[in-house]
């Protein structure tokens, strides 16, 4: 993580030293760069389709686990979001940018020509990443997976370094920081206690109305803690649950952790604009979960404002952090 947020820092400085060598404003350096980051994040999405359509086993298990982790995934998001929209509606959070600028989408925009202006970057979301998971399910590229480099990582760290010459670059770069306040805090607490609150719910629904009988409350729980955070949450449930479920039943609760929290960072990037409409500049970051300060920050901001950043950061950062205690606490409850 650490690692992550100096990327983002170098790319600031490098968004700022043009500015500041010209001692003035450059339009045009933050227009390209603003271009960049959309590129980028394309590319980002490509790279990551791809990894997952050269996982054999995670589309093996698809058939399998697939409906249990697209339901908790959605219980997840669900819960953070409403709980980003409670902030937001009584003004807990600020609902727009502290200079009063026009980068914010916070309320719903009945123009329809925003709302296809929405649908449009989901759609466009949406086929980046079946264009890689396409390519990576016919291996049309043998000397990308056989290359043993990391290019997935290589991906992120490049778009975040373009997110922060976009965000360094930004006029207002020294407005941003006034947008960090204490109530920030509140953000990854509210979006935690919702996705716990919704998959506990989600489970009793499950024994009650389905007559679940194997999954307990807390594992549906267990599972959607991971906040997004799928390789080191599906880690976790697999190590801490076998000795008492076994090797068959805890290596299916990882493989349903794994595409869980996979699902919750896929549908955050095809839904971020919508969410924003749909409940405020913060539903995208609390739906982004342990990913806003990664994978996902470049949308977040892209969609919401350059003034969410310092949520952006907090959110991800501590929600990141939570997310080994809170799979533990509740695969050992």
């Amino acid at each position: 993580m650490l690692k992550l947020f100096g990327i983002i820092a170098a790319g600031i400085i490098a968004g700022l030293l043009p500015r500041l060598v010209a001692n003035k404003p450059l339009p045009l350096y933050n227009v390209v760069a603003g271009k960049l980051l959309t590129f980028s994040i394309y590319l980002m999405l490509c790279v990551m389709g791809y990894q997952l359509g050269v996982n054999d086993s995670l589309l093996e298990s698809i058939p399998k686990v697939g409906a249990k982790a697209l339901y908790i995934s959605l219980l997840g998001m669900t819960g953070s979001v409403l709980a980003a929209w409670f902030l937001w509606r009584t003004g807990v959070l600020p609902a727009s940018p502290p200079y009063g600028g026009p980068e914010t989408n916070t309320r719903p925009n009945p123009a329809g020509t925003s709302v296809v202006k929405s649908f449009s970057g989901s759609i466009l979301t949406l086929l980046s990443l079946m264009a890689g998971l396409f390519a990576g399910y016919g291996n049309m590229f043998p000397s990308f997976s056989n290359s043993g480099i990391d290019f997935p990582m290589l991906a992120l760290y490049f778009l975040l370094f373009v997110a922060g010459v976009n965000m360094g670059s930004n006029p207002r770069l020294s407005s941003l920081l006034k947008g960090l306040s204490p109530s920030i805090l509140l953000l990854p607490l509210c979006s935690i206690t919702g996705t716990i609150l919704l998959c506990a719910l989600g489970g009793l629904l499950s024994r009650w109305i389905a007559g679940e009988q194997i999954w307990s409350v807390l594992d549906y729980v267990a599972v959607g803690s991971g906040m997004g955070y799928y390789s080191l949450s599906s880690v976790l449930i697999k190590s801490l649950k076998e000795p008492s479920c076994g090797p068959e039943l805890s290596g299916i609760m990882a493989a349903v952790a794994l595409l869980s929290n996979v699902l919750r960072e896929l549908f955050t990037l095809m839904s971020a604009q919508f969410l924003n409409r749909l409940a405020g500049p913060y539903a995208p970051v609390a739906a982004a979960g342990a990913t806003a300060a990664d994978v996902c920050l470049p949308v977040l901001v892209r969609t919401s404002g350059d003034w969410i950043l310092p949520a952006v950061l907090v959110s991800g950062f501590l929600t990141d952090f939570s997310v080994p205690f809170l799979v533990t606490w509740f695969c050992g409850s």
